[in-house]
């Protein structure tokens, strides 16, 4: 719970464009939940792994790129 609690705090901290916003933690009985934005196409591997929607060169560049600059961030 103390680790939960850290991760809580600093994801409440970051403020970035290419990375999902996280909103808060609610807690349930027996489980703990992320409220974070909602991602319309899913997460990246449900993107990729869509065979009628592989996607393009193109995209996969933007993809890598802004996942770079969240990382950097």
């Amino acid at each position: 719970m103390n680790e939960f609690e850290k991760e809580v705090n600093m994801l409440d901290k970051f403020r970035c464009d290419f990375t999902i916003h996280f909103y808060g933690a609610v807690f349930i009985p027996h489980k703990i939940c992320m409220v974070t934005e909602f991602a319309q196409y899913g997460s990246i591997q449900d993107l990729m792994n869509k065979k009628e929607m592989e996607p393009r060169t193109k995209l996969k560049v933007k993809i890598l790129l802004d996942a770079s600059k969240g990382v950097q961030y």
